[in-house]
């Protein structure tokens, strides 16, 4: 392959990666949003949400593993809904549950995060390994690195917003708390 085809391989390479890598970002963060927002969660409604097929969720499988996980974490809200709160006010409790949502939801990502950067780990392996007999490893290594440090960079955006929406939370429930134990005060 001479020179020039290589490096144009690679460029394609590299812009369907990033094409792809920002399609999962926003897939993720669209079930995230349709999950805080108590949206009922399906394929489709991600997909058109997210401006994704349906296939391109179906042929990442940790889009599908997080979209399942939305999915289980609606099942299980779904039932503390059902009863009213015996005693607080309404907006406290919907507060608390869209805290816990988001804690649960912050701890299945960092357990993705995990999962995924041991994969890469391996895949990295395997790549480097490959590439050690191509006809340009430096630039091969390169582009790989390049992704790495973008994807990298997603997954590290994606849980500091959740960070944020999590201390957002916790700061709207600490203000109806205030407000409840001012309405205690005055009665």
């Amino acid at each position: 392959m001479t020179a020039e085809k290589s490096a144009s391989f690679a460029g394609m390479i590299s812009a369907r990666r990033k094409e792809s890598d920002r399609k999962q970002a926003a897939t993720a963060s669209t079930i995230n949003r349709l999950l805080l927002n108590g949206t009922l969660i399906s394929i489709s409604s991600v997909a058109d949400d997210a401006g994704v097929s349906r296939n391109f969720i179906y042929s990442h499988d940790n889009l599908l593993h997080q979209l399942e996980a939305a999915r289980q974490t609606q099942r299980d809200a779904s039932v503390p809904r059902q009863r009213p709160p015996s005693h607080g006010l309404p907006g406290r409790a919907n507060l608390q549950l869209e805290l816990a949502l988001a804690q649960q939801t912050i701890k299945r990502l960092r357990n993705e995060l995990t999962e995924i950067s041991g994969r890469h780990q391996l895949c990295l392996g395997k790549q480097v390994d490959a590439l050690a007999g191509s006809e340009n490893p430096q630039t091969a290594t390169a582009l790989e690195n390049d992704r790495l440090t973008t994807e990298n960079r997603l997954l590290r955006a994606r849980i500091e917003a959740l960070g944020h929406r999590v201390n957002d939370l916790q700061d709207d429930l600490a203000a109806e708390r205030r407000s409840a134990a001012e309405v205690v005060i005055h009665h």
